[in-house]
């Protein structure tokens, strides 16, 4: 039966390695059987074809064992082995895509491994991305394979809190940092989550402001054995089996009943790390994990003033009631600890108050809780403003809703104008009247925004949106960013969280593929921008908040919203007014002060402008590349003493080149800060040399028909000296010829098919085929230079798929039927050459497809209904 929902599907990672050699026959059969049934991975391996480069990384080989040295991961520089448990092991690596360091964690399973593994390592992907707080570990991707499941986490450097619970720590130190810990908690429990393996391994610390324990900033980690709480309405429970690490566990939790777990599990766990603290031993051990369980539900734990008198007994006593045996004798929720623990800090600072009366009286609470911030209460919905009104609520009681709601309403003709760009958003009416958030004047009918549903909206995925939805989302999100920028003093922590939250949803929605959602996208970065721009401005020396900044101004730049409806002239505007977000970024870049990331996000901005200002020149609208020209040249000169890194030198040379003169920077040999720049530039130099040439030339011939072997003229006259001066040119670099025929292929079919498409959009059918009949030619050229080539195959594969659609807007049945014949003879012949390839596989599947379906139509209605589709 067809299938389209994607339940059970292979992650896209390993529809991206179909046909690699390492695969059995079994796993092949197995692979293919469910992908002739499944139209959604059907879908994604045609958009995989499509895809003039792959950003996935072929893993690893067949294993179901942890390996044991460091593999080779595509994509990712292994730098140290961090930890390895029973399940999994975790990796130090630096990411080649952004040249940031990150955790990996390496599980073994994968899709052909059946769907048990498959689903319960998706409940912790699932529970790890719910999760956007600023106190748990953030993760960025998922990866699959046949035989692997990977989970790409922030790097956290200063280690975990086992390393240092031998170390001296003042108590009041240790009170904040155990409140900071079960705050995070008690966010996770928000979102209907308990973590069931507390323990200080599993709290990472971030020193990136000093090694004091009282600038540590913890992180929860690990959600390997995470649940849904029942009450969330997930069913994960059902199959709880009593997993833990035994000196930490409670009671309730070996007996492998879920019906006993509730937060106050989590609270024991809890309490294990504040024992382990104030001791430096654990609660529970023994001489087996058997002896240690024994224990834990039989023996009292010692009082932690047993073994260390001097402790305060304040601590102690909280301690040994998150251990107590019976749930109901715990603090029963985490933010209870939390709050007790305030009380104790409280106490030693001479406070006369408490805080859990406080509390109960329905006063605002302190500061410091104040700073916990919009994403510090994801899980619970809930916002605290240091200016506004407070909502009391029994935080934490099923069925109680713990969002604090305030309202705002748009004017009618309200405008924000960006601080980087004259782009103007709608946004609300909002004035700061008193301690209160009030209307502004004029403004219309009220409009209620809960905190809550606009964060359940930030994590929900693009499948779920309809164009009304997403419009929604963009009034929601600008309504808050705004009133979020009224506070003051800024709330730093809370304006990061929130602008990285909307840089998260935002690359979801790109990623999604659906163009009506891409406005949601540059919507949420512009958002984004807004609220780290004051972040940063707020807290110069925050580099965390720096590099979230530069990445969403970045990322906003290089969304498109255009689609094959749009005019050449309305992409062209609108590429302009993108780039032109790129133009505030440099500055920022500058202020980083790691080496790598630096040039990292400098060579980013450059390739910003370099991208446009070829595809410009390439369409000979010298009036754009002369204004990109111009951006580019006022950011290079920022960098200053950077000038010479050769990273950054070619890019900037690249934009250097008189078009009609073939005067080609040098490629740098040495002296590289990020190695990885140096094949990857490689082949951005050979594809702009080569498209420049083609593009010029192609500008300047007269229609070229090369549609039968008689006629010859323009391979032997054009296409052939273009290409033997180009490998003249390659050799003096010392740069490799078989970037030739990648370069047509991978690179150089992206042009050629985005301009015949709005050719063919503009009615301009017959520059659409002049140029798809000069790609035709230079890739007869490169067939000679280098036959039985795979990449050269698969782009006369394409070249053939162009006439066929230019055919197809022309109603030539015959003819168009025939190229696309054409077009899936040079699949197979590329298959051929390379059986491993996964392009060239994907490729014949499509063409197959594409003629199965347009023969079938054409049987069905008139030929002439079949053209109008691209």
């Amino acid at each position: 039966m067809t299938t389209t929902d994607g339940i059970g599907c292979p992650h896209r990672s390993i529809l991206a390695r179909l046909g690699t050699e390492d695969w059995n026959e079994a796993e092949q059969q197995s692979l293919e059987a469910h992908i002739e049934d499944c139209l959604l991975c059907q879908a994604i391996l045609q958009d995989i074809a499509s895809s003039s480069r792959l950003d996935i990384s072929a893993l690893m080989a067949a294993s179901s064992q942890l390996p044991d040295a460091p593999p080779d991961l595509p994509g990712f520089r292994i730098d140290s082995e961090l930890g390895r448990g029973g399940g999994a092991v975790v990796y130090l690596a630096e990411d080649l895509s952004t040249s940031r360091n990150v955790a990996i964690k390496l599980i073994p399973g994968g899709w052909i491994q059946g769907a048990k593994l498959r689903t319960r390592w998706m409940d912790e992907v699932r529970v790890a991305a719910q999760m956007q707080h600023h106190n748990v570990v953030r993760l960025y991707r998922v990866e699959e394979t046949l035989h692997w499941f990977l989970l790409v986490f922030e790097y956290i450097p200063g280690g975990t809190l086992r390393d240092r619970c031998q170390q001296p720590i003042n108590p009041v130190d240790m009170a904040r940092l155990m409140q900071t810990i079960a705050e995070a908690v008690h966010q996770i429990h928000q979102q209907g989550v308990l973590h069931l393996d507390l323990k200080p391994s599993n709290i990472l610390l971030d020193n990136t402001a000093g090694n004091d324990w009282s600038v540590l900033v913890p992180k929860v980690s690990d959600f390997g054995i995470a649940r849904w709480n029942q009450a969330s309405g997930n069913n994960s429970l059902a199959d709880w089996n009593g997993q833990g690490t035994p000196s930490y566990m409670a009671p309730e939790q070996i007996t492998g009943n879920p019906e006993h777990l509730s937060p106050a599990t989590d609270v024991y766990g809890l309490g294990g790390i504040l024992y382990s603290l104030l001791t430096g031993a654990v609660p529970f051990d023994g001489s087996s994990p058997t002896e240690i369980l024994k224990n834990v539900i039989s023996c009292e734990v010692q009082s932690p003033v047993t073994l260390c008198p001097d402790i305060p007994t304040g601590l102690a006593t909280i301690a040994l009631r998150c251990l107590a045996k019976q749930p109901d004798q715990r603090y029963a929720t985490p933010q209870a600890l939390a709050s007790a623990l305030q009380d104790w800090i409280d106490q030693q600072h001479g406070l006369s108050v408490s805080r859990s009366a406080a509390s109960r009286s329905g006063q605002p609470r302190a500061l410091a809780m104040l700073l916990v911030g919009i994403l510090g209460c994801v899980a619970a919905g809930g916002m605290w403003f240091s200016s506004g009104r407070f909502t009391q609520t029994n935080a934490g009681q099923p069925g109680q809703n713990s969002a604090a709601e305030f309202v705002v309403s748009p004017q009618p003709d309200g405008h924000d104008q960006l601080p980087d760009t004259g782009l103007q958003l709608p946004a609300p009416g909002l004035q700061m009247a008193g301690p209160e958030m009030r209307l502004a004047a004029g403004s219309s009918a009220s409009t209620q925004v809960d905190v809550a549903e606009l964060i359940a909206e930030l994590s929900e995925l693009p499948p779920a949106f309809d164009v009304e939805r997403g419009n929604r989302l963009i009034s929601l999100s600008h309504r808050y960013t705004s009133a979020l920028l009224l506070q003051s003093p800024a709330p730093v922590d809370q304006l990061v969280r929130f602008g990285v939250l909307q840089q998260t949803s935002a690359g979801h929605f790109v990623g999604s593929g659906v163009p009506d959602l891409y406005p949601v996208a540059t919507h949420l970065l512009a958002d984004s921008v807004r609220l780290l721009t004051c972040a940063v401005e707020s807290a110069p020396d925050d580099q965390a908040a720096l590099k979230e900044l530069i990445g969403s101004m970045f990322y906003r730049s290089a969304v498109r919203v255009g689609s094959k409806q749009h005019s050449a002239k309305g992409v062209a505007q609108e590429i302009l007014e993108h780039t032109a977000f790129l133009q505030p970024i440099m500055p920022y870049v500058l202020r980083v002060e790691d080496d790598r990331q630096r040039i990292y996000w400098a060579g980013r901005v450059l390739d910003g402008y370099r991208i446009p200002f070829t595809n410009a020149l390439l369409n000979r609208d010298f009036e754009f590349a002369a204004t990109v020209s111009d951006w580019e040249a006022a950011s290079w000169q920022q960098l200053e003493t950077q000038q010479e890194i050769p990273d950054l030198a070619i890019r900037h040379a690249m934009m250097q080149f008189d078009f009609d003169a073939d005067n080609w920077p040098m490629f740098p040999l040495s002296g590289w800060v990020l190695p990885e720049n140096e094949s990857f530039l490689k082949q951005e130099l050979v594809y702009t040399m080569l498209a420049v040439s083609f593009f010029r030339l192609a500008g300047n011939q007269p229609t070229v028909v090369v549609a039968s072997d008689s006629d010859r003229l323009a391979v032997d006259t054009v296409w052939r000296p273009v290409l033997a001066e180009s490998l003249r040119w390659m050799d003096q670099q010392q740069l490799d010829r078989t970037l030739i025929p990648l370069v047509i292929h991978c690179d150089l079919i992206r042009p050629v098919a985005s301009f015949s498409t709005i050719h063919r959009v503009d009615g301009q059918i017959d520059a659409a085929e002049h140029l798809q009949r000069c790609y035709l030619g230079l890739c007869q050229a490169a067939d000679e230079l280098f036959p039985e080539n795979c990449d050269v195959h698969l782009a006369l594969s394409e070249a053939y798929l162009q006439a066929w659609k230019n055919w197809l807007r022309r109603d030539q049945d015959e003819q168009a039927i025939a190229s696309l014949q054409q077009s899936l003879v040079h699949a197979k012949l590329a298959l051929d050459a390379s059986p491993v390839s996964i392009r060239a596989r994907a490729q014949v599947s499509d063409r197959i497809k594409r003629l199965t379906r347009w023969q079938s139509a054409t049987v069905a209605q008139p030929p002439a209904e079949q053209t109008a589709g691209e």
